[in-house]
């Protein structure tokens, strides 16, 4: 896609694009955020994130990359919380049940998980 190809200015107006076709997306509105990212600008990464998240709460990679997000804008106290709320996920986030492996159930990560992600997010 385009942000392989490194067009990131078309990739953004497509994502957009996409996310006013398909506005109940958290996987379109958590690519958009990581494109963000992709250009130091975080602020805006996580208010894309967060709107993944009014969508889904659950949204694993939404989560994980507000954790990075927010660590890279040294909100560190903000990181830890979304680091938390991937630990102890519900049951299945609504993109997980339209993969195929949907009848897997989304497992916490360990604690010794969280504990190595959060020592590495205050280094």
């Amino acid at each position: 896609m385009f942000v392989k190809l490194g067009e990131l200015v078309e990739a953004e107006v497509s994502l957009k694009t996409a996310v006013r076709h398909a506005p109940g997306s958290a996987a379109l509105m958590d690519t958009l955020g990581a494109l963000y990212a992709q250009w130091q600008r975080h602020d805006t990464a996580v208010e894309w994130y967060s709107r993944a998240l009014e969508v889904d709460p659950d949204h694993l990679s939404a989560l994980r990359n507000a954790a990075v997000s927010m660590q890279r804008m040294r909100r560190f106290d903000t990181a830890r919380e979304y680091l938390e709320r991937v630990r102890t996920p519900t049951p299945l986030s609504a993109d997980a049940r339209h993969t195929p492996q949907s009848s897997q159930r989304l497992l916490p990560l360990p604690s010794r998980v969280v504990r190595a992600l959060l020592r590495e997010l205050c280094v």
